[in-house]
């Protein structure tokens, strides 16, 4: 973070600060340099991980560890234990990213309880071998991060192309929730 230009402060639903190693719901930014536009706690839906400890570099600065990325980009599933789940991409990305039938994917979570995956295969894969590695895939990261997977209902779509954030539009997007918030 260079903190010499700006302030950044990752924070709950009610803009209270996060420990530094936990997750904030959103990110409120301070510009320090701007004076035509200044920025003075400005909301942005990213959600980061402030790092702990010093920099192996000796940097003193504020470091962050992790950008879960924007609060509609989290899917919000129901939990094995009756909470809810929050999915960053990274956690999906890192158990179905690596399967060599899946040459890419689309997560798109259309209620709280069901979620519609679309994929194209690598060439040479059948669409079974495809669906197969998204099964275990999305089964490994259920397991890991405590989803119920028997509430989650989902829909294996084979595609040409992922389908973009709205008609009309080029912008294409791995992850998103577009459940109401």
């Amino acid at each position: 973070v260079n903190a010499d230009s700006l302030i950044l402060e990752s924070v709950d639903a009610r803009d209270q600060p996060v420990a530094p190693g936990r997750l904030g719901e959103k990110v409120l930014v301070t510009s320090l340099s701007n004076r035509v536009l200044p920025l003075i706690r400005y909301e942005m839906s990213d959600q980061v991980e402030m790092m702990t400890g010093p920099c192996p570099c000796g940097c003193v600065l504020p470091r962050i560890r992790t950008v879960a990325g924007r609060e509609e980009h989290i899917l919000s599933l129901p939990g094995a234990d009756g909470n809810v789940v929050r999915l960053i991409e990274e956690y999906v990305d890192a158990l179905i990213g690596p399967k060599g039938e899946v040459a890419t994917y689309q997560v798109i979570q259309e209620a709280p309880a069901r979620l519609t995956v679309n994929a194209i295969g690598r060439q040479g894969y059948s669409w079974d071998q495809v669906r197969g590695a998204l099964e275990q895939g999305l089964k490994e990261c259920f397991a890991k991060y405590g989803v119920a997977r028997e509430a989650v209902a989902i829909d294996l779509r084979q595609v040409e192309a992922l389908e973009p954030i709205s008609p009309g539009s080029n912008k294409i997007c791995r992850f998103w929730n577009r459940c109401e918030r």
